[in-house]
């Protein structure tokens, strides 16, 4: 972005109107050409620096050369509604599962999670009923899950802010029923399994940040 940036300042604002946009597209070209021959020399450096969408190829063979029995559920947010795209060894396509809402009423479950979970301190209990809108959902997913030793969740844009292993499923949260871990991406996901398959690495260092100054 910064080079972008730099790259369009050489020019008169005229310029920029008239032809900002097929100037914004060489040079992405230019950028994605010198990946391209990064990847070619270092591909692991690539890989980590430029790092690119896994595919559903990837993905199906990484599941495949893992064995041991993982299911990936990414979610994928639009305005009206809630995919879940799960990946199971074996499987030649993904399950699909939707949740139509809109991003008025998300955001009114994501408010509610707030000042329910977040801001308990300042409202004190005002019940537990920010999970509502998800429970059916996640209940027809767990049908498609039973069986995996790991369920990894992949959650998208606001999805994030939400602590969806917390989520009721007939009145027991969902990480009770499966055990669960998140990845922020698919391609983050397909990076660190290959490592731990692999052996790259044997040891990681891992930091937290609370923010309750006592822990």
């Amino acid at each position: 972005d910064n080079i972008i940036q730099n790259q369009l300042e050489r020019f008169s604002p005229a310029e920029k109107n008239l032809s900002s946009s097929r100037q914004v597209n060489e040079i992405y070209k230019d950028l994605r050409d010198v990946w391209a021959e990064v990847g070619l020399l270092a591909p692991a450096y690539a890989e980590q620096r430029h790092p690119q969408p896994a595919t559903f190829a990837q993905i199906k063979s990484l599941l495949e050369n893992l064995q041991s029995n993982v299911a990936i559920v990414q979610l994928y947010k639009t305005k009206n509604r809630i995919v879940a795209l799960i990946l199971r060894e074996g499987a030649s396509t993904p399950i699909v599962h939707e949740l139509q809402i809109t991003s008025r009423k998300f955001q009114f479950y994501v408010d509610l999670f707030q000042k329910e979970i977040q801001e308990y301190p300042l409202y004190g209990d005002t019940g537990y009923s920010w999970d509502v809108f998800l429970q059916s959902f996640f209940e027809e997913i767990l049908v498609d899950v039973s069986g995996a030793k790991v369920v990894y969740i992949i959650p998208h844009q606001e999805l994030h802010f939400l602590p969806l292993h917390a989520i009721r499923v007939n009145n027991e949260f969902l990480f009770r029923k499966v055990p669960l871990a998140y990845s922020p991406s698919s391609t983050v996901l397909n990076f660190i399994l290959n490592i731990k398959n692999n052996g790259m690495y044997q040891k990681a260092k891992v930091f937290g940040l609370t923010p309750n100054p006592d822990e």
